[in-house]
């Protein structure tokens, strides 16, 4: 199979992948699930690359380090995760998405929803 067919293929279970990570929730069976979908997007997007990456379970924790609250959806996106939570002396959620490689916050929006 070649590279566009298997990054084709991959897309779509990805996206399958993508609704089977939970909303974030406190017990580990939820948190175990967003690691293996975040595994998932990893193989798919670095078909022929083992590149280290960050799961949900050590994002949630940098983010809860840096003073983020109520993270309450955590979404693996195509190529990174997408976060919703209340940034340190903030009141309102924002939508954060991350590098899952480096764990870099790459943007920040307002969450409208």
């Amino acid at each position: 199979m070649n590279r566009f067919a298997a990054i084709t293929a991959a897309a779509s279970m990805t996206a399958a992948a993508m609704t089977a990570a939970p909303a974030l929730a406190q017990d580990d069976a939820d948190m175990a699930e967003a690691d293996r979908a975040a595994e998932t997007m990893m193989t798919e997007v670095y078909v022929y690359d083992t590149t280290p990456y960050k799961t949900p379970s050590e994002i949630i924790a940098n983010l809860r380090n840096r003073g983020y609250t109520d993270i309450d959806d955590f979404d693996v996106e195509w190529g990174y995760y997408e976060v919703e939570a209340i940034p340190p002396g903030g009141d309102d959620d924002v939508e954060l998405e991350i590098d899952p490689i480096t764990g870099a916050i790459l943007d920040i929006e307002d969450n409208w929803f």
